[in-house]
């Protein structure tokens, strides 16, 4: 009897380990009434479920509409992108985004932005992404945002715990940027095919233009030129910029305070 105890002790420790190991991501489409063939409203919510699997998270079916589908190719997630996701230390570049220079470069021209040529020539695949200069300038100068009264919302679950939510119900700004790449990163090279919305590529090339916009800031960089000649360092300077050229000063920086 106690070494029965004891086997049901260790299957349910069992039970619990694979349990948790799950990984879940949910898109919810809101301000959108979808119904059934009987006309009967339901939730436009689809959904997958990840298992552990040695060193992947794998699925082979999803939930759409209510109705669970299955994948014609297994969907397989590294387990070490999740651990690399939660982390959130290593540099974001446009080559772990995989992003061309030249597509970037491209998207700028048909959009007519105003990023400087000097900015622009910054760009390499190797172009690190620094987000303490883009919070300062934020902050600093307006920031675009998208919202919406309709669209998409998307959570990633880990063992029951949200690890990332997106949603364009609210506004979501630059300041958040760094966590929607990291996302992006994170899932990016998976085929979820059309069950579900994962992220699009050309959304983030704009927030990427919108990024470059940004951290042209002006006073981020003037800040950085009165630390490096303190007699430019007084209110003078400050107000009127006398004996300054920024254009000249973002060539000379080549992009290691970006």
């Amino acid at each position: 009897m106690k070494y029965l105890f004891i086997i049901f002790l260790l299957f349910c420790s069992w039970v619990q380990v694979i349990a948790q190991d799950r990984l879940v991501i949910i898109q919810d489409s809101y301000g959108i009434v979808i119904k059934d063939s009987k006309g009967k409203e339901i939730q436009p919510i689809k959904s997958v479920s990840f298992k552990k699997r040695k060193n992947n998270f794998v699925a082979k079916k999803y939930i759409s509409y209510g109705e669970t589908g299955k994948f014609t190719k297994t969907q397989t997630i590294p387990a070490i992108l999740l651990e690399d996701f939660l982390k959130s230390k290593y540099p974001i570049s446009l080559k772990t985004l995989g992003i061309s220079v030249q597509e970037l470069k491209e998207s700028i021209d048909k959009q007519k932005s105003n990023i400087l040529i000097s900015t622009q020539n910054l760009l390499t695949e190797d172009y690190i992404f620094k987000f303490d200069t883009l919070k300062f300038c934020t902050n600093n100068r307006f920031s675009r945002y998208f919202s919406s009264c309709s669209g998409r919302k998307l959570d990633i679950l880990y063992n029951n715990t949200s690890i990332f939510s997106y949603s364009t119900d609210y506004e979501f700004t630059l300041r958040n940027l760094e966590s929607y790449l990291r996302a992006y990163i994170f899932l990016k090279n998976i085929k979820l095919e059309e069950q579900i919305y994962v992220f699009n590529k050309d959304i983030i090339v704009n927030w990427l233009i919108l990024y470059l916009e940004n951290i042209q800031c002006e006073d981020y960089y003037a800040s950085l030129f009165m630390k490096e000649n303190p007699e430019y360092n007084n209110s003078v300077f400050k107000r009127t910029k006398k004996g300054w050229n920024f254009e000249k000063y973002l060539k000379k920086v080549k992009g290691s305070k970006n």
